[in-house]
């Protein structure tokens, strides 16, 4: 069976594809194009490929179709035009996520994807380390980044990471893959983004738990041996890391009581809206016009009240709550939170319940720890971070039933 055929939408798809998987780690244009055209490609496929799709194939597609459609109906109903366009921007990934699954089926497709998706985010990783060393002059304190902003940042690095450590532990392409951890490993530790780290943290740890147990204290021998090195040759370098460190449970530092105070107005805001405005709490206060509801809310407050929800007399998380499931909950409203919640939530455990166990089974399941240790810092779901997200899910469905050339199947 061929993964190509003469057919020119073939082609098309298959350059969306791999420009959508380079332009994950690298630039939020590549995705709108590329997502553009995976989708209008796999409309002209649909009608002759639906019989060959399983039955769990098509069940995503109707979820993630139908709660797409469904909820941007209700943005236009209840919100603005501009709620509207905003929501079909940021939720076109319910269009990709069935494309994805089923494009990866064949294992040839599915592994150019996952190469240009590690060479995008290599890239990006290698700029980052590029701005610390030659813009920022070695300058920690100065959070270097690559091509993107720090949620997606560090979600494709910890997806990367899962992928290269995986991969070492199942001797597949050692060498390289070791280069790119220690790539990946530098890129967040310099970004300073201590969600970051937490993620880097716990899944070395889980993966260390798993597959060598026995080497767990060897490894913080070394760790601790390389921070006492970096301290000898670099005081400041890691006093600056020290101290960011201990600032993540220190409840009195600036941007953890600001971040405190955004999840707890966002939590308040969420009561308030379910008692008074029950449509808005079950379908959303709008992608954009949730911020007017909010600042509206906390204006409405009386003026003593009001001061406990601002930090030095400003007004945080009205845009961005710092929360991925407050974020979506305001934002989509709590059906639809929901849908998308428990779409991950089946994927990932389904993944997790696969009995063989493989290097991309591996890579999923340790990389849905990291998912879970980042989600509380970030807003990932209503964010271009969330192709990332189904960039890991469709491999994890592709566990299901390996080896099926759909495109071609007729």
């Amino acid at each position: 069976m061929r993964v190509l055929d003469d057919n020119k939408y073939n082609y098309i798809m298959l350059f969306s594809l791999f420009l959508f998987s380079f332009s994950i780690g690298t630039s939020k244009a590549g995705i709108n194009i590329s997502i553009v055209l995976l989708f209008i490609t796999f409309l002209t496929k649909i009608v002759s490929t639906l019989s060959s799709i399983s039955n769990k194939e098509k069940t995503l597609i109707y979820i993630c179709y139908g709660a797409y459609i469904t909820e941007a109906a209700i943005s236009l109903y209840l919100h603005t035009f501009n709620d509207f366009f905003r929501f079909l921007e940021k939720n076109a990934f319910l269009l990709i996520l069935p494309i994805l699954a089923i494009l990866f089926h064949d294992i040839r497709i599915r592994k150019h994807a996952i190469i240009f998706f590690i060479s995008g985010v290599t890239i990006s990783a290698l700029y980052s380390i590029y701005n610390f060393v030659f813009v920022y002059d070695y300058a920690l304190s100065a959070r270097a980044l690559g091509l993107i902003e720090y949620s997606r940042h560090v979600n494709v690095l910890i997806l990367l990471f899962c992928l290269m450590i995986t991969s070492i532990k199942y001797k597949m392409y050692i060498i390289p893959a070791s280069i790119v951890t220690l790539i990946t490993i530098a890129s967040v530790i310099i970004s300073g983004t201590r969600g970051g780290w937490i993620a880097f943290f716990t899944t070395s740890i889980i993966f260390f738990l798993f597959h060598y147990k026995k080497y767990i204290i060897h490894a913080l021998i070394i760790s601790v041996v390389l921070e006492l090195i970096s301290f000898n040759a670099n005081l400041s370098f890691s006093n600056y890391i020290i101290d960011r460190i201990y600032s993540i449970s220190d409840i009195d530092e600036t941007s953890n009581s600001i971040r405190l105070t955004i999840w707890r107005n966002g939590i308040e805001f969420l009561i308030h809206t379910a008692d008074s405005k029950p449509l808005d709490f079950l379908f959303g206060s709008g992608m954009l016009s949730s911020s007017k509801n909010y600042i509206n809310y906390i204006n409405s407050l009386p003026e003593n009240v009001k001061q406990s929800y601002l930090m030095n007399g400003n007004l945080y998380g009205s845009t961005d709550f710092h929360n991925s499931l407050i974020d979506i909950f305001i934002k989509s409203g709590a059906i639809y939170s929901i849908v998308i919640i428990s779409i991950i939530i089946y994927i990932l455990k389904t993944c997790w319940s696969v009995k063989n166990r493989n290097h991309m089974k591996d890579s999923i399941c340790l990389y849905s720890i990291g998912l879970i240790s980042i989600m509380p810092f970030y807003s990932l779901l209503q964010d271009y971070s969330i192709y990332t997200i189904i960039f890991a899910l469709a491999l994890a469905i592709s566990e299901w039933n390996k080896g099926r050339d759909i495109i071609h199947e007729s």
